[in-house]
């Protein structure tokens, strides 16, 4: 068994007490501490283990990802917090494993790394070895062939045979046999082994599948099949060397984290001054982390304690779900208990427990039950939950350091025996030791109920990795010795993160002290839909999709030519955005692409009923579009939602205004309404409705409206890139990224975050808003609770408000100023950078005394801090005004074009400073001057100067935050 990845730990030493001669100690977990470590000191053995999953049952229509650890870092560290560590990269290697429990693997062994694969990826396309094999009356088969095994390899024949696999879109069998083949229908898939006259056994994996397309012939069938992917075991492991370092342990302890997006796990056995063991005299002792779901004898648990109480599985169905996982035993929470073969008389108990969930939607959490045992008859006494108060409960969660007391007196022989959690669904999910204390005097003996009341009633849902019972009550010291134990060797469950995540954002953005592998966490990719002007009948104007076809999604080490890339592609997407900020997005999470439809296209042709005739505007007459008719999936849009159309202008309510036009209603979802001038449609006084309706159904059928909507209920669906990379690959040191031009946003680990200066006086960020929030004139502080922007003039649509990543001007009146004033002395501002007309002077950024501005001083640009200068201005002037960028008002400065900038001012004299975005208002009250058409995304101002060190490192952070000019990628 070894051979095809068994996870059981052979001679596993410091976990069942027996003397040796050897100083060793075993641990396991995905985060777990070794005790008594020295410094040079030897890692004799460590297994990391591969994960796969799928989120749902996979189909040919809603395929689904099969995720696998493919982003591992290994951190060995002399502390939990991580302060001195080595990391081992290890996301070269994708560590995959089936349901059935086998995996890949990396070992390290007395200093030598090995990866061994014992599951193989397989996707079909034109040249696989496809057959036809023959039809049932639901189905046509359809095999794969995997390969040629001689008839006496009887393991592999009649084990191996029954291996589950993971598919894109079909369902696997287990067990499938075909002398007893079960009842499979089209979208399931099976594996099969079977036999010729010549003893030569070929493994096939079965598609059940439409009986048309079988019939249709092999030629279609594999086109039906064409890009099908799964994973399966490989009959011959395959060993490839790493060329990693040895690992340094350290003096006292030695911490071990894996950081990964699944759950991966890792065992080893390790030198050590002091072997550390639980406190002699358990009861029972039972470790569920040395089986797997193949184990001949899977069905029992011996007794570690040496008493002979084997530990019995009832219900179980040894799969991932419901047996064995890497590490620990899964209850479903359906069927699934074990109990013990004899009774005996509990005082303390302590458990290493996780994903721990709630019982009938409570924050209270069952764990397993104890029944008195009188004269032959069950009685029950108490659970592992919440419910009796009898009790005296040491609960020991997180942490060895921490011991909580709970003590109620015990009025009756039956006393209950309790471990109650009350936590979030978030921190139940965390490795726990239960400690237990009952405190009651009886030599009555229990019954143990592991994952349930009783058989047949009230089972619970959780992973348990050790269980330890005493029949006299611990001491603290005690109790906090075997908590040390217990996280050695099942893990504890904060700190698994061990990298930190950082933010960035933008069209193109670098993300700094990036590490090379598979570690973006979350990726975001937002439609954008564009329009040069308002349309009309007369002079439609195209909507313009950034995305709409084929997405590239770049991953680059650098934006010139020549430098290394990677490329995750989607073929036919389309994203759309609407003038209210909602847009349409491909979201990355947790290994899960994902397609986020939040509007829909109505392509208008007719109308459903003829609006009230007599509330129309006098020469207009307008019709009712029931938009979730004949369109994506019937979809209703939501009420108070300002769309994009190719002919008409849209608008919200707009019952009133004398102009052709589509609007919303502001109370009903689901309606759209269209309005037409009378001579459009060539309506007469004497029209009937009826005649009205005809002639308006008679011009949109020639000239049709597009008209693109806000869905009342936004739908997603997974969905799977046609290349082979599934995620954008991060590389050493920085990485670029750049998605089409798209508005992305994107969480990645890094080996150290950036952060701001600290210090700031104002921090304003303008990416973090839509033109429908409701605190939408406002723009915080994030510095402090004074000195907010306020928002004067703005439209809220698109040339004039919040888009994906900023806000934009309009150049004509839109103006942003502090609420109060400050002394500024260093300020930063991420902005679009349109060409300099110094005829035509424009600001975007303006710091102006609160006295009058009518003494001029001086007029100066931001400076782009990638030229390595910046601006420093020197004046005794008491008024005295900084203009920003100087720019030409009908120049549309592009989102595509961020810079950021830093301005450095000195020697000012002591007077209160507002801050003015877009132009300045003047004391005369002739109202704003030199507005700015600019897109901005963020502006930070200190009330010191900055160094240059210190500039420099804001730049970054701001370019990381909101993106650089794409105009500069040129890959």
């Amino acid at each position: 068994m070894g051979a095809i990845g068994n996870l059981r730990a052979r001679g596993m030493l410091g976990l069942s007490r027996q003397k040796t001669s050897l100083v060793t100690n075993f641990a396991s977990g995905k985060h777990f501490p070794v005790w008594n470590t020295l410094s040079g000191g030897k890692v004799i053995k460590l297994q990391i283990f591969g994960s796969s999953r799928q989120d749902i049952i996979p189909s040919i229509s809603d395929p689904a990802a099969i995720v696998s650890a493919d982003d591992v870092l290994l951190f060995v560290s002399n502390d939990k917090k991580g302060n001195s560590r080595q990391l081992f990269n290890l996301s070269d290697y994708i560590l995959r494993s089936i349901p059935s429990g086998i995996c890949d693997e990396i070992i390290y062994n007395n200093g030598v790394w090995t990866f061994i694969q014992r599951i193989k990826e397989y996707v079909i396309d034109d040249n696989s070895p496809v057959i036809l094999d023959s039809k049932t009356p639901k189905a046509g088969i359809i095999g794969y062939k995997l390969g040629n095994i001689i008839g006496g390899d009887k393991e592999y024949s009649n084990e191996r045979m029954s291996e589950n696999a993971y598919s894109n879109k079909f369902r696997f069998i287990p067990d499938y046999n075909s002398g007893k083949a079960p009842e499979l229908s089209v979208g399931d898939a099976a594996v099969w082994v079977r036999g010729d006259s010549s003893n030569v056994l070929d493994k096939y994996v079965y598609f059940f599948i439409p009986l048309d397309i079988y019939d249709s012939g092999l030629e279609t069938a594999k086109q039906y099949l064409k890009g099908t992917t799964f994973i399966h075991y490989l009959p011959t492991p395959i060993e490839t060397a790493i060329d990693l370092p040895e690992i340094q342990m350290y003096n006292g302890q030695t911490w071990f984290s894996l950081d990964s997006k699944l759950d991966t796990y890792m065992k080893g056995t390790f030198k050590v001054r002091k072997s550390l063991d639980v406190i002699p005299g358990a009861i029972y002792h039972y470790y569920f982390g040395d089986k797997t779901n193949q184990d001949s004898d899977k069905t029992t648990i011996d007794d570690l304690s040496g008493n002979g109480n084997t530990l019995t599985l009832y219900g179980f169905n040894y799969t991932p779900e419901s047996g064995y996982i890497p590490g620990g035993l899964k209850f479903d929470g359906i069927n699934d208990y074990c109990s013990p073969n004899k009774t005996g008389i509990y005082k303390t108990v302590q458990l290493a427990i996780s994903d721990i969930l709630p019982k009938e939607n409570k924050n209270t959490y069952q764990f397993g039950n104890f029944n008195a045992v009188n004269n032959g008859e069950e009685r029950e006494i108490g659970m592992l939950w919440g419910e009796s108060p009898t009790f005296k409960s040491r609960l020991v969660t997180q942490g060895y350091e921490k011991v909580y007391d709970n003590e109620v007196p015990v009025s009756v022989e039956t006393a209950a025996l309790l471990g109650t959690i009350t936590s979030s669904a978030e921190e139940a999910g965390r490795k726990r030791v239960i400690s237990t204390v009952i405190s009651r005097d009886t030599q009555v003996p229990n019954k143990l109920y592991l994952g349930s009341y009783y058989p047949g009633g009230n089972y619970s849902d959780y992973i348990l990795h050790e269980f330890i019972a005493y029949e006299r009550e611990l001491s603290e010291d005690e109790i906090k010795h075997n908590v040390k134990v217990l996280q050695q060797r099942n893990g504890i469950g904060d700190n698994t993160e061990v990298l930190p995540v950082t933010y960035a954002s933008g069209r193109l953005f670098p993300i700094w002290n990036t590490l090379y592998g598979n570690h973006i966490t979350r990726l975001e990719i937002f439609g954008e839909t564009t329009q040069q002007y308002i349309p009309s009948l007369d002079t439609p104007v195209s909507l313009v999709n950034r995305i709409n076809g084929t997405l590239e999604i770049n991953a680059s080490e650098g934006i010139g030519e020549g430098a290394a890339k990677n490329t995750v592609t989607f073929e036919n997407i389309t994203l759309r955005s609407l003038p209210s900020g909602t847009a349409d997005e491909l979201l990355y999470e947790n290994g899960i692409w994902k397609l986020i439809k939040r509007t829909a296209e109505l392509n208008i042709t007719k109308i459903d009923s003829l609006y009230d005739v007599g509330k129309n505007v006098p020469g207009y007459v307008s019709g009712i579009i029931n938009v979730d008719r004949n369109n994506e999936n019937g979809l209703t849009s939501k009420m108070n939602s300002l769309g994009f159309s190719d002919k008409l202008e849209c608008g919200v309510a707009q019952y009133l205004n004398p102009k052709e036009m589509l609007w919303s209603h502001d109370t009903i979802d689901g309606v759209y309404y269209i309005r037409l001038k009378d001579e459009r449609i060539g309506r007469e006084q004497s029209d009937t409705n009826e005649q009205i309706a005809a002639k308006i159904n008679a011009y949109l059928t020639d000239n049709p409206v597009t008209l693109y909507y806000e869905l009342l209920n936004p739908t997603e669906k997974t969905v799977i890139p046609s290349s082979y990379n599934s995620i954008p690959k991060t590389y050493d040191n920085t990485t670029y990224i750049y998605a089409e031009g798209a508005y992305s946003k994107c969480t990645c680990r890094v080996s150290q975050k950036l952060d701001f200066i600290e210090g700031s006086r104002c921090h304003y960020y303008f990416g973090d808003k839509t033109n429908s929030d409701s605190d939408r004139d406002t723009i915080k502080n994030k510095s402090e609770n004074r000195y907010d922007l306020q928002l004067q003039n703005f439209a809220y649509t698109v040339n004039s408000g919040y888009i994906k990543g900023g806000i934009q001007t309009d150049g004509i009146d839109d103006h942003i100023q502090t609420t109060l004033d400050f002394i500024p002395r260093s300020v930063f501002i991420s902005c679009s950078t349109p060409p300099v007309d110094e005829n035509r002077q424009t600001s975007y950024a303006t710091i102006i005394a609160r006295e009058n501005i009518s003494d001029l001083f001086n007029r100066t640009s931001l400076f782009n801090y990638k030229e390595s200068s910046y601006n420093r201005i020197r004046s005794n002037a008491e008024k005295t005004y900084v203009n920003g960028i100087l720019s030409p008002p009908d120049t549309a400065a592009s989102f595509d074009q961020i810079n950021t900038y830093a301005l450095i001012m000195s020697d000012f004299r002591r007077t209160d400073w507002y801050f003015n975005l877009s132009g300045i208002v003047a004391d005369s009250g002739i109202g704003i001057q030199w507005p700015a058409k600019a897109g901005i995304c963020e502006v930070l101002c200190y009330d010191r100067e900055l160094s240059y060190d210190e500039i420099s490192h804001n730049t970054k952070v701001m370019q990381q935050r909101n993106g650089i000019d794409i105009t500069n990628y040129k890959l």
